[in-house]
């Protein structure tokens, strides 16, 4: 890619100078026109420069339609206004988000748990050990159903699965394609709502690892794991508190918790929160910088109750927004 350099008049003889002047006009349009083309391409260049400007068709070139910027090793849209929203639309080659939310909806006095349906303190697999799917009782309508499972599997590579259930009785467990070591969302596709929990679990029934409560039609899971070969980055993360009835009133301590597997490191505590003793809480800390967090790492937020009253009940939602990249 050439870079304009001016250079110098060596003769005052008009001639010369027009001829001069010529080729300096010359010049500037090969700098210009070599960073700059907004003819449509379908391909990308083979070898892109940094700075340099095309039209993408959006068809052929991975990207949206529209003028775009080689900037650090990505075609980036050069009207580009929200970066999170173009990551979202998928414009941003090697980019995903990920917008995890959970719920613990029975949260006791003293009593410390991981913001989940299940409603205790998650059970992380050492082996690809999620293999059946089933609900809790049957239920009819949901016969034959099917359900989506994104996770990893035993190698922490990315899994999405549809999984049919039974279609004679919808608690019989079926078996998944894939055995997964992480699930971090279930949802049903299904114009049917759900009566009966949807519960991901071990060959042997004896631990459950993701449940679709009964009428949510997909999990409530602050918890997830970021695949081999990428990098989470972490925006920000929230808490909130709200009362049940009879429950009084409690008073809650969140903890972000990151378990490194890759390097076989103990959890290690990120980010603590606590809410007020009205239980009506809402908060969020933005990470800036967002917090990095490295391949196969596990990601959960723990909640205690901390008034120690007896019969408190706490209701409690949390969640994180990341964005994925492709190492």
């Amino acid at each position: 890619m050439s870079i304009y350099e001016p250079g110098v008049a060596l003769s005052n003889d008009p001639e010369e100078l027009r001829r001069f002047v010529d080729e300096e006009l010359r010049r500037i349009a090969t700098a210009i026109n070599d960073r700059l083309d907004l003819d449509t391409i379908s391909d990308l260049p083979a070898k892109p420069q940094e700075g340099m400007i095309r039209y993408l068709d959006g068809v052929n070139t991975g990207t949206s339609e529209g003028p775009h910027v080689y900037l650090n090793g990505l075609w980036v849209p050069l009207a580009m206004s929200d970066f999170a929203l173009e990551v979202s639309k998928g414009n941003i080659s090697g980019h995903a988000e990920m917008n995890k939310f959970g719920n613990n909806p029975a949260l006791g006095s003293g009593a410390t748990e991981t913001v989940w349906d299940g409603s205790n303190a998650y059970t992380f697999p050492a082996t690809a050990d999620m293999t059946h799917l089933r609900q809790a009782a049957d239920q009819a309508t949901m016969r034959g159903e099917v359900i989506e499972l994104k996770g990893l599997d035993t190698n922490y590579a990315l899994s999405t699965q549809n999984i049919t259930l039974d279609g004679t009785n919808s608690s019989t467990p079926v078996a998944l394609d894939t055995p997964l070591r992480r699930c971090f969302r279930m949802k049903a596709l299904s114009s049917v709502v759900t009566t009966q929990n949807v519960e991901l679990r071990n060959v042997g029934g004896g631990t459950t690892y993701a449940i679709i409560t009964a009428g949510n039609n997909q999990t409530l899971m602050a918890i997830y794991t970021v695949p081999a070969d990428k990098t989470a980055y972490m925006t920000q993360y929230y808490v909130d508190c709200n009362k049940v009835s009879g429950g009084g009133d409690p008073e809650i301590l969140a903890k972000l918790w990151v378990r490194d597997n890759e390097n076989g490191y103990a959890p290690q505590i990120k980010h603590i929160i606590g809410t007020d003793s009205d239980a009506t809480s809402h908060i969020a800390h933005p990470f800036n910088p967002y917090f990095k967090i490295t391949e196969k790492s596990d990601i959960y937020l723990n909640a205690t109750e901390i008034t120690g009253g007896g019969g408190v009940v706490a209701d409690v939602s949390a969640g994180f927004d990341l964005i994925v990249v492709d190492n």
